[in-house]
C-alpha cells in the first residue's frame, strides 16, 4: 500500500530539487552474495552447472526455475566438498543455495546495468553502501525513506528497480513507493504488475536487457510520454492501493 495523501502534502527545498533531478535513479543495494565462497571447493562439473543455472535465469524474466534445477545429489556434492576441506558442521541447504543463486543473478544485473546506464545517461545511484563502479556514474549515498527519497522519485526521470531475483511473486513495495510520489517506474518484467497496470500506460518495464537501453533511451528523450505515464500510474495508486484497499482485499480473503 501506499498513501498518496501525505505524500502529496510534502513539499521540498528547491536545493532538493536540483540535488535530485537526473535522467535515472536507483535506490538500494548490489545484493553481493557467497556464491563464490560456497563454490570455493566444489568439483569442478558442480561449478559448471551451477554457472549455467545462473547464466540461463540472468536472460529469463517472469518465471524463476532455480529450485526446481537444485537437486539433492547436487547438495549432497557441494556439502561432500566442505566435509573433505575439514568443514564438518556446515551443511547448505535448498534455500540456501537458491538465495546465494539468486543474490548473485541480482548483484550481475544491478551492477550492469547502472553501468551501462551511467556512460549512457545522467545516472543517480542512491545506497547506504560504498560501491565503486565507474566515475560516471553519481553515487549519492544514502536517502530518507519518509522525505527525501519521494523528491528522488519525482525528479527522476526514470525510476530503476531491478527486483530480487528470490521474489518470484508479487508486486515490490519500492515500485509503489515510486508511483505514489508521481515517479515513472522502469521496473523489470512481474506478473502480478500486469494485473493492475497496464503497460507503457501506467508503467514501463523491460524483459531483457536490450529492451532496458532502447526503452530508457526512448523515454529519456520523450518527456511528454513518460510523463503522461508518470500520471496514470500515481493515478492507479491512489485508486487501488491505499492502505483501506489492501486491508479490505486481505480481511475479504480470510473472511472466505
Amino acid at each position: 500500500a501506499v498513501n498518496t495523501n501525505r505524500l502529496d502534502k510534502l513539499h521540498f527545498p528547491n536545493y532538493w530539487h536540483k540535488k535530485h533531478k537526473c535522467d535515472v535513479s536507483f535506490i538500494g543495494h548490489l545484493y553481493e552474495s557467497h556464491l563464490e565462497t560456497l563454490l570455493y571447493s566444489a568439483p569442478s562439473f558442480v561449478k559448471g552447472y551451477i554457472e549455467g543455472i545462473l547464466q540461463a535465469q540472468l536472460r529469463v524474466y517472469g518465471y524463476n526455475f532455480i529450485d526446481e534445477l537444485i537437486t539433492d545429489d547436487l547438495l549432497n556434492s557441494l556439502n561432500n566438498s566442505f566435509y573433505e576441506i575439514g568443514q564438518k558442521t556446515y551443511k547448505l541447504s535448498e534455500r540456501g543455495l537458491s538465495f546465494a543463486i539468486n543474490s548473485e543473478i541480482t548483484h550481475i544485473e544491478r551492477t550492469f546495468l547502472l553501468d551501462q546506464f551511467s556512460q549512457l545517461f545522467h545516472t543517480h545511484f542512491y545506497s547506504t553502501k560504498n560501491y565503486n563502479l565507474n566515475n560516471k556514474l553519481i553515487s549519492m549515498g544514502p536517502v530518507k525513506y519518509n522525505d527525501e527519497m519521494p523528491c528522488v522519485f519525482r525528479n527522476s526521470k526514470l525510476n530503476l528497480n531491478p527486483t530480487l531475483k528470490s521474489i518470484k511473486s508479487g508486486i515490490p513495495l519500492r515500485a509503489l513507493d515510486i508511483l505514489g510520489s508521481g515517479g515513472a517506474l522502469f521496473s523489470n518484467y512481474q506478473p502480478e504488475l500486469f494485473e493492475y497496470f497496464n503497460e507503457e500506460e501506467d508503467i514501463i518495464t523491460y524483459s531483457s536487457m536490450e529492451e532496458a537501453f532502447d526503452k530508457a533511451n526512448f523515454y529519456i528523450h520523450n518527456d511528454s510520454a513518460r510523463e503522461k505515464i508518470a500520471v496514470n500510474g500515481y493515478n492507479m495508486v491512489k485508486k487501488a492501493f491505499r492502505y483501506e484497499d489492501r486491508l479490505s482485499t486481505m480481511l475479504s480473503y480470510i473472511s472466505r
